[in-house]
């Protein structure tokens, strides 16, 4: 079963150093970050990702930019919004 946001929130905020104010939704992720008007695409600030399949939290990077082995088109946001 696919984890919902609430959910996913949750899980976020548990690993993400930072507050979230910020997410986006793909069709198998959600992104949460602190939106500052500054994009962040590593270190401690990049944003965190939730699997809607299992619930894991992944690093931005690998799964945007298609660095893991295993990593798959994201495709486009289905939604944005602040928190």
């Amino acid at each position: 079963m696919a984890v919902s946001f609430r959910e996913a929130l949750k899980i976020a905020q548990n690993k993400y150093p930072y507050r979230i104010n910020h997410c986006e939704e793909y069709e198998k992720y959600f992104v949460f970050d602190f939106d500052d008007g500054t994009e962040y695409v590593g270190g401690d600030r990049s944003p965190i990702v939730i699997r809607k399949s299992d619930s894991a939290a992944l690093n931005y990077a690998p799964i945007f930019f298609n660095l893991d082995a295993d990593a798959e088109d994201v495709g486009d946001a289905v939604s944005e919004g602040y928190i």
